[in-house]
């Protein structure tokens, strides 16, 4: 009788001692799991890299879609070179080695200042999320981002602060072009860039929450404040509460009555303003004020916080401003101490 392969394993690993069969059956245990894990049926009808990334975006705020669609495009570029379409990217292709070397690129990025800490985190954040619910899904085999290592944020908020003395320049360059302006459509424009960047500050709003802002989502208080309902970062929903005379600038700008109507237009067609010609509005302004450092539109979120803890507000209202989960996350990111600041001059030894 001939003794078939596996005949023969079994009395090999018969003959082998106690010890040794334990070792044996143990690795084969992992083994069969990790097949298993392979077998993970699939959850999904989403058959491209396209349709899984629309299925993953649902119910989530506009603003976190485009941050997604951004980023996951961004690393599709990079794998595949020019600008393909999202489903060339073959997520069961994507391996180990390709999610640490995109997060080397990243840094190099950083370092030659084309990009921030911030971006290098959200954009790895972004994959390994993705990737995951493709192996949540049974979509892919494995999370090859599973292993990337995230690197530390860089607490760069304090170099990112505005003095009120250069807030107010900006402003006061924009109030300039709307006075110069010699037609009606220059001077709407430049309205709407005095007015952006002053929502920007007074309100710490993000770039995207303007961008996407709407007439229908500012009303007015009983005391006559302006309430602006937005949707941050999580999904957050928030009001913030602005003056009334900003209230009454804002809405002296309006030109029309339609409720779903962008409040920054863009020049053309009247489409909702850009984040990118936010930046660039923001970027003019300052240029024109000859700032020292030329801002993005984020550094008015900061300098609002921070100006307004350093005149007095109180934290719990900063923190529900800024949307912000606790009131650490404020402390720690916009509380500032000065060279020569110091816990001593609020104690008395004599």
């Amino acid at each position: 009788m001939t003794l078939t392969r596996l005949d023969q394993l079994e009395q090999a690993i018969a003959s082998l001692p106690p010890e040794k069969q334990a070792e044996i059956l143990a690795q084969a245990i992992v083994t069969a799991k990790i097949v298993t894990e392979m077998q993970r049926p699939k959850m999904t009808r989403a058959n491209t890299t396209s349709e899984l990334l629309s299925n993953w975006l649902k119910k989530k705020s506009n603003e976190t879609e485009r941050a997604y669609v951004n980023d996951i495009t961004h690393f599709a570029q990079w794998m595949l070179g020019g600008k393909p379409h999202l489903d060339e990217l073959e997520l069961t292709e994507v391996m180990v080695e390709d999610c640490d070397r995109y997060l080397s690129w990243l840094l190099e990025l950083e370092a030659d200042k084309l990009i921030t800490r911030a971006t290098v985190r959200r954009r790895i954040a972004s994959l390994k999320s993705f990737l995951k619910y493709a192996q949540d899904t049974g979509f892919a085999q494995f999370n090859a981002a599973s292993k990337t290592k995230m690197p530390k944020a860089r607490k760069t908020a304090e170099e990112r602060v505005l003095s009120v003395g250069d807030v107010g320049a900006m402003l006061n360059e924009a109030k300039k072009a709307v006075k110069v302006a010699e037609t009606e459509l220059v001077k709407q424009q430049a309205t709407r860039d005095w007015l952006l960047i002053k929502l920007l500050y007074i309100g710490a709003f993000r770039v995207g929450e303007i961008s996407t802002l709407t007439w229908e989502q500012i009303t007015v208080t009983q005391t006559g404040n302006g309430c602006i309902k937005v949707v941050g970062k999580g999904d957050k929903q928030r009001k913030v509460i602005i003056p009334a005379n900003h209230l009454i600038h804002l809405q002296s700008s309006r030109l029309s009555k339609i409720p779903k109507e962008p409040v920054f237009k863009s020049r053309e067609g009247g489409k909702a303003i850009c984040d990118r010609t936010i930046r660039r509005i923001v970027v003019k302004y300052a240029k024109l004020a000859k700032l020292d450092r030329i801002p993005s539109p984020h550094w008015l979120r900061h300098s609002h916080a921070t100006h307004a803890l350093k005149n007095q507000a109180p934290i719990k209202v900063t923190t529900n401003t800024l949307g912000h989960a606790s009131a650490s996350t404020l402390l720690d990111n916009y509380v500032h101490v000065g060279e020569e600041e110091s816990s001593s001059f609020f104690v008395n030894a004599d």
